[in-house]
């Protein structure tokens, strides 16, 4: 056979082309790479199912088929039943967080010298809790009245509500600080109005109250522990912030932001305990909960009910230069438009009745449309205790009207009311029932409750109980 004189072809290439190679190689992976990512179904093995030559062919087909039934009615009913154990597990928090709120509640009271209870200006009566006010008294505490966010109604009706509670009890005017961004927090003192211009979101009234507690502590002879309750969302953390002059004690406009207990030293004499919002009964209905600012707008399951509640409170002019928009029929008129106007639109263009409601409920919360409340003209509106009035410092001793005049000269003019915008004025709503219940006088043994994590005299230190806190406190101020 001749032999072929063709060479066989060298398999050498340069280095420029081997290289290029390479990358391409290295690209063509990484295209793969990234588009498995993007379609991962793409790249999926297709099933080739039963093969025709397999004997019993139809036989196991059927039984595939039984197989994903029964897996498929096996994972429904595991499903149901994690259902049904949801529904049964979130029903019981409800009763334990009123036990905890009982013994909450009677560890303030237990270890409290004054008690104040922090009412919201725009509604006081409404923000009140006689029960609660029993129990205090009951438990020979001394009683505060605080009327806190005073910057979202006008000095007049605040001088009348003054008048009005200060029949029974001592009751003070207040403005809690509303700075952001800064920890250390400023507060006016004094007549600061002849000085120049007053900042808006400084704390007004502290040194009225300040002064208040130190006369008390004089009478008192010795350390004084001041407890601090009332219903969700009036503002108990701020005002703690506000005296400390610092932002120790978490706080939101958002209705039951504090759950536990907290200490709060203010000076060598002076301790504050802060508490969780009083829990309301479950006869008190969600939507009048929601128009005390005391319930959360997305726990509503019918906001419209309560947007409608507030539209008939709130002069039509006032809603329609609020949200800029035209002539309302109805109140499911009124959200269509306020949607529209907001982009809140559903799929194929449908208007989100239920978001809008929940928007103007917040506005109604956070003080964006104005509302507020006159006092009764008489008494018998309101069942007040049956006993002489009781108040926590001698009117002569003290003078209530000079640090009135002090907190009315440096109090922003209110923008509440005007003839182009009026604001909402209603009638005041009755006080709440509290849910005290199963508390006792025992609960205070079972708290566990912690200093104030970042304050200067206090410990990050969670106690396991409350007289243990209470001890460590009382030591460190005779270290001082």
């Amino acid at each position: 056979m001749v032999k072929s004189c063709r060479k066989t072809k060298s398999k050498r290439v340069t280095c420029h082309k081997r290289y290029k190679i390479l990358r391409k190689v290295r690209e063509h992976h990484r295209k793969l790479k990234k588009e498995k990512k993007k379609n991962p179904k793409l790249f999926r093995r297709k099933y080739p199912g039963v093969p025709n030559s397999l004997p019993f062919k139809e036989q196991i087909l059927d039984h595939i088929k039984e197989t994903k039934k029964l897996e498929a009615e096996r994972r429904l009913s595991l499903l149901q039943q994690a259902m049904k154990v949801n529904d049964v597990k979130e029903k019981p928090p409800k009763k334990h967080a009123a036990v905890s709120f009982s013994k909450q509640f009677s560890y303030v009271l237990s270890k409290s010298d004054v008690v104040i209870e922090v009412l919201d200006a725009r509604d006081p009566l409404g923000t009140r809790c006689l029960n609660a006010e029993k129990e205090v008294l009951a438990y020979g505490k001394k009683l505060v009245l605080l009327l806190n966010k005073i910057d979202l109604v006008p000095s007049e009706v605040v001088r009348r509500w003054l008048a009005y509670f200060r029949k029974w009890y001592t009751t003070m005017p207040f403005k809690a600080n509303t700075q952001e961004g800064s920890k250390i927090l400023s507060n006016i003192k004094g007549n600061m109005s002849q000085h120049g211009y007053v900042s808006t979101k400084c704390g007004l009234g502290v040194d009225g109250l300040m002064a208040l507690l130190g006369n008390i502590c004089r009478h008192h002879g010795g350390k004084l522990v001041v407890g601090l309750i009332g219903v969700p969302n009036t503002g108990k953390s701020a005002v703690i912030n506000t005296l400390i002059r610092r932002k120790s004690a978490p706080s939101s406009c958002i209705p039951g932001f504090t759950r536990d207990c907290q200490l709060f030293k203010i000076d060598s004499k002076v301790s504050l305990v802060d508490s969780p919002g009083i829990i309301l009964s479950k006869s008190e209905d969600p939507c009048e909960l929601a128009l005390r600012n005391c319930a959360k707008p997305e726990s509503l399951s019918e906001p419209e009910l309560a947007v409608s509640a507030i539209l008939a409170r709130c002069p039509k002019r006032q809603i329609m230069v609020q949200y800029a928009i035209g002539e309302y029929s109805s109140t499911t008129d009124f959200l269509c438009q306020m949607a529209q106007r907001n982009g809140r639109l559903r799929k194929g263009g449908a208007p989100d009745i239920k978001g809008s409601a929940r928007i103007l409920l917040s506005d109604w919360m956070t003080g964006k449309l104005a509302h507020y409340t006159l006092p009764p003209e008489s008494d018998a509106q309101i069942a007040e205790p049956s006993m002489p009035p009781i108040f926590a410092v001698d009117k002569i001793d003290f003078p209530l009207q000079e640090m009135d005049e002090n907190v009315f000269a440096n109090l922003p003019k209110s923008k509440v009311d005007s003839d182009f915008c009026p604001a909402a004025v209603f009638s005041p709503s009755q006080p709440f029932t509290a849910a005290l219940g199963g508390g006792g006088g025992g609960g205070a043994e079972s708290i566990d409750v912690s200093m104030a994590e970042d304050h200067e005299e206090t410990t990050s230190d969670v106690y396991e109980s409350a007289d243990e806190a209470v001890a460590d406190m009382e030591e460190a101020m005779e270290a001082d």
